[in-house]
């Protein structure tokens, strides 16, 4: 486990540090709004993958038998395949008859999708080999990709959004490309299109996508959506200043946040497995996590003005305000996020979900009602983030009475 989680945490830091590097490069060869494009186009596409699939995929490391998986893997492809055509078919109707703004760049959504659910197979391929060597090299991969047709086509023909998004796509395209020839081939064998068997599938695992999906789409929307909810009311440049402020608040929880997570994870289930108490685990954690958050956030929060303009050019310099704006957010997500699995360990997994929605749709709806009333985006920003302080506060209140109730039901005093 520990071997895994290294590969995966070196993958993921990695990828995020060359896309970081890269960034204030990007920002002075494309224009704010084409990053506002390009994080629409990221955020539909985070929001409709576990759509298209269902969230199927996560089911391949269940069956025993391994042709159960591969057949498991083709019904998903198949599902998102045709998924991605009606996405395909609703965005040239959206771009050729409905928007008066013509971006061609979302007529490679459908593509991104489809490329994106056969990476997410492969994932799932590499947790049922228990194998993220190359899945975690992808990453890398990938970002080295997306970042070159960026500055590349920029460089060479001229900063359109459609570049970056081609960046984007092909960036999956070939992560997708690096694992497969690191297991040696396409494990999800081609069949032809049974319907009986895909029906055999889909009843097997019928009860999946309703135990999985909701809390995966509460986490997506919380996490993905501000592009969605801003775009209406606001800019392509408000969006693509606010794209470039989140993605240096990212940073933190992508370097430091899995490590954590799977720390705080494992030492609860550790002590669920002894018996022992569970509230000191809580109490200690929290006071680490609360403390290396108040230090990274409160840095940023006071170089982001001065810091963003220097950094990502005199265009972008209203990013360091959203930033400041969004400190409060990224501060309690970074804090929550070791504490999410816990409620499944206390057994509360309702609580858990309760939790998510406190944290990620109601701050996202507090935000929609601002945007509605034509608040500035700041403003609207600061009204978002103190509702996710709240909702934090709420959710980590909760975990600690799990581990009061917890610690009493096992025969130990509070």
């Amino acid at each position: 486990m520990r071997r895994n989680l290294t590969h995966l945490a070196s993958g993921t830091i990695v990828a995020q540090i060359v896309l970081a590097l890269a960034t204030p490069l990007l920002t002075r060869l494309f224009a704010p709004e084409a990053f506002g494009i390009a994080a629409i186009f990221s955020a539909a596409y985070a929001l409709l993958i576990p759509i298209v699939t269902l969230k199927y995929d996560q089911a391949i490391i269940l069956p025993k038998a391994r042709k159960s998986a591969e057949a498991l893997g083709s019904m998903v492809m198949t599902i998102a395949t045709v998924g991605s055509a009606v996405v395909g078919l609703g965005v040239v109707g959206w771009v050729f008859f409905l928007q008066e703004r013509r971006e061609v760049a979302f007529l490679l959504l459908p593509l991104a999708l489809w490329l994106g659910t056969a990476y997410t197979l492969m994932q799932q391929w590499s947790s049922r080999a228990s194998n993220y060597t190359h899945y975690a090299r992808s990453q890398v991969v990938g970002a080295v990709v997306n970042v070159a047709i960026c500055i590349g086509f920029a460089w060479a023909w001229s900063a359109q959004p459609i570049f970056m998004v081609l960046g984007f796509t092909a960036g999956v395209g070939v992560a997708l490309a690096y694992t497969i020839h690191g297991f040696n081939g396409w494990p999800y064998r081609s069949r032809t299109v049974q319907v009986r068997g895909f029906a055999r599938q889909a009843k097997a695992y019928g009860k999946f996508p309703l135990l999985v999906l909701p809390t995966a789409l509460v986490t997506i929307i919380g996490a993905n959506g501000i592009p969605f909810v801003l775009a209406p009311q606001y800019s392509l440049a408000e969006v693509g200043m606010f794209a470039v402020a989140n993605r240096v608040l990212l940073v933190p929880g992508a370097i430091v946040g899995g490590a954590l997570a799977e720390t705080v994870r494992a030492e609860f289930a550790a002590r669920q497995r002894a018996r022992e108490k569970v509230r000191p685990t809580f109490t200690r954690a929290v006071g680490w996590i609360l403390g290396l958050a108040g230090a990274f956030f409160s840095a940023i929060y006071l170089l982001a003005p001065i810091a963003f303009s220097w950094v990502f050019g005199p265009q972008y310099a209203g990013s360091g305000t959203i930033a400041q704006a969004l400190t409060l957010a990224a501060f309690s997500h970074f804090a929550c996020a070791p504490f999410m699995y816990v409620f499944a360990i206390l057994r509360r997994p309702a609580m858990g979900l309760f939790g998510q929605v406190l944290i990620a749709l109601l701050p996202v709806g507090v935000l929609i009602l601002s945007s509605l009333q034509s608040v500035p985006l700041i403003e609207a920003l600061w009204m978002y983030s103190l509702c996710t302080l709240g909702g934090a506060t709420i959710m980590l209140t909760l975990v600690y009475r799990g581990c009061v109730s917890f610690d009493s039901r096992n025969g130990q005093q509070p």
